[in-house]
């Protein structure tokens, strides 16, 4: 498992750096991207978060940070098991997936923390199907959910075209609580 600061960086800056442009020129812009289908308006969601927003609790910024701190690390600890995992299992051919979705988990978290720090919320600016309104922080999000998505049907699918004895030793072999008493190795 690698971890790339400077693509981590790039990506981050990305959005905060067109926060600052639509913040500074394009607040009041209202105009389709693709009829019918996504539109750019801008809104502080001050919320901090698309559960909060749809319970209507605001989030302080300081709760935010802990929050996605508590859920990167959560991130890194699962990403990490699933490289050991694919590891074990022979399955190497799709890991630089779990690479590329921990540098997008990244630099998210990067941006949600910039966001609880520098903004009075988090500023969303596309508008899909008139639903919701979110960020290029969300579609980083939605991309690590397709790559789990992807590995989960990949790991899946092997394990049950493995023979029930080599099933079972890879059940025993890559158990979680096993994994964590090992110290967590790749």
């Amino acid at each position: 498992m690698k971890i790339k600061i400077l693509p981590i960086i790039i990506l981050a800056s990305i959005c905060q750096i067109t926060k600052v442009i639509i913040y500074n020129f394009f607040m009041d812009a209202e105009f389709t991207i693709i009829p019918r289908v996504f539109y750019f308006t801008t809104t502080f969601n001050t919320y901090r978060g698309y559960i909060a927003s749809l319970l209507g609790i605001t989030i302080p910024a300081y709760l935010s940070i802990i929050f996605v701190t508590i859920f990167a690390l959560l991130f890194f600890i699962v990403t990490k098991y699933l490289f050991y995992y694919m590891q074990v299992s022979n399955l190497n051919k799709y890991t630089h997936l779990l690479n590329l979705s921990l540098t997008f988990m990244m630099a998210a978290f990067l941006s949600r923390v910039a966001d609880s720090i520098f903004w009075p919320g988090v500023l969303d600016f596309v508008l899909m199907f008139d639903w919701f309104i979110f960020d290029i922080t969300d579609v980083y999000a939605q991309i690590i959910k397709l790559i789990f998505i992807f590995l989960g049907v990949y790991i899946e699918t092997n394990y049950y075209k493995l023979p029930k004895t080599e099933r079972k030793q890879l059940k025993k072999q890559t158990n979680f609580l096993n994994w964590l008493k090992l110290g967590m190795p790749t």
